[in-house]
């Protein structure tokens, strides 16, 4: 695989052989031309689901031998192994309409080349296959940083109380997880103070649950916290559609309106609290009572668990029409295609228009809650957005 999949967009795939998972320096290794085909998937299927350990899969050509751990002839011999960092990235040239910055996010309209993370991780396993007798390659396979969330573990110290991001960062931190790999934003919640047991991912779901804000692995392999509010700021970047000023895509899903994710009741209870329950009664009225429920959050007081139990009814009481997941081929439109294909992540929120027969125009603002990316050699690249209309 050159890496070349258009005249204006490469991929680069590397691992930093030799290192270790928290090193910061990172020394890397193209691999490109041994790749063959690859695909990403990040995020989750639905906004009230969690966030899912981050996978790649590469298919590599191993006639070399060079993916073969037992090898002791490979070009990268000792280092085949789990753990070694590993990393996918996509440059873009752009020659008109939107560009990429440093970061790898969509800005505005300018001639610029940009390169955006598309997947970065750590390897977990390198399958040899063969076929035929006379092709052999490697089928890698790699997770993000949340797989080691679920790895390290709490040594009974115990946080706080402080505002939640401080809580999340200082416990990431404390177990090795390098400070500059955290970015988010201050929690509107503070935690009472806790202690984490355990594998530390379940003690980041309790304050993200707390928050009901959203904690995840960015494409760059960094960590990402998103406060209660975040998504309230925002503004549409893009619109998917069927005219030439929106962008085309292929929709996945029927769009649907059900009554799934109706909750008109929620209780909250703290540690140390009483339950907080808020109803709302014209939709039990109209939907009969549908409960959600959260247990042993951390806020500091019982006021504050019920204004989460307010947020919950008020975003869930009434259906929703849903449209869950759109994909689109970036080579249809590459100008302005790869830099949506290529920058959006978690939480970007897009407008999506449907046109039915009937002269009726259906607009829904839609938020990213999974990202998705395939290719290979010969083939069309795939990006497949996973939506959700909740801020």
């Amino acid at each position: 695989m050159s890496g070349v999949f258009s005249t204006d967009l490469s991929v680069t795939v590397e691992a930093a052989f030799g290192d270790d998972p928290f090193t910061t320096g990172r020394t890397w290794t193209d691999i490109t031309t041994d790749v063959r085909r690859f695909g990403t998937n990040r995020g989750r299927s639905g906004f009230m689901d969690r966030i899912r350990t981050g996978k790649a899969t590469v298919t590599l050509d191993n006639n070399a031998g060079n993916y073969d751990p037992s090898s002791t002839m490979g070009a990268f011999t000792p280092d085949v192994k789990p753990m070694v960092p590993f990393r996918i990235s996509a440059t873009y040239t752009a020659t008109d309409g939107m560009k990429l910055d440093s970061t790898g996010r969509g800005l505005g309209s300018s001639l610029q080349t940009g390169t955006a993370p598309l997947f970065t991780g750590f390897i977990e396993s390198l399958p040899q296959q063969w076929q035929d007798g006379s092709d052999a390659f490697a089928a890698l396979g790699a997770t993000d940083g949340i797989k080691m969330w679920n790895l390290l573990k709490g040594d009974g110290t115990p946080y706080g109380p402080t505002n939640i991001r401080a809580m999340i960062k200082d416990i990431l931190v404390d177990r090795s997880w390098p400070a500059v790999w955290f970015d988010g934003y201050t929690a509107e919640f503070d935690s009472q103070s806790f202690t984490p047991t355990g594998a530390i991912l379940s003690s980041l779901h309790k304050l993200e649950d707390t928050e009901d804000g959203l904690l995840f692995i960015q494409a760059n392999g960094e960590a990402m916290f998103q406060h209660r509010a975040y998504r309230s700021t925002l503004t549409p970047a893009v619109t998917f559609g069927d005219k030439s000023t929106e962008i085309s895509y292929t929709l996945d899903m029927d769009m649907v309106e059900d009554d799934h994710q109706i909750w008109n009741k929620a209780s909250v209870t703290r540690q140390g609290g009483t339950v907080q329950t808020h109803t709302d009664t014209g939709s039990v009225d109209s939907f009969m009572e549908r409960e959600l429920s959260r247990r042993d959050t951390l806020h500091v007081a019982d006021i504050l668990a019920l204004a989460l139990s307010s947020a919950l009814v008020t975003r869930y009481k009434d259906p929703h029409l849903r449209l869950e997941q759109l994909s689109f081929t970036p080579r249809v439109d590459p100008t302005r295609m790869w830099p949506v294909a290529l920058s959006f992540d978690l939480s970007q929120k897009v407008t999506v228009k449907r046109r039915p027969p009937g002269g009726n125009t259906i607009s829904l603002d839609s938020f990213v809650e999974g990202v998705e990316h395939s290719a290979s050699v010969g083939k069309d690249w795939k990006t497949t957005y996973r939506l959700s209309q909740y801020a």
